[in-house]
């Protein structure tokens, strides 16, 4: 079965944790990764960005 990866980036802390407890409930417990803003997140999965 294929891992996923999730990626949540937003500048609003509260946003973030609920989107984070949400999707930990997925079947299958997703890799979740935070980050401040896009540009953060995107520096976070593709390394050299």
């Amino acid at each position: 079965m294929q891992s996923i990866k999730i990626a949540i980036a937003d500048d609003e802390i509260p946003i973030r944790s609920l989107l984070e407890q949400t999707l930990e409930d997925l079947e299958g417990e997703p890799e979740i990764i935070m980050a401040d803003n896009g540009a953060e997140g995107l520096a976070r999965e593709i390394p050299g960005r």
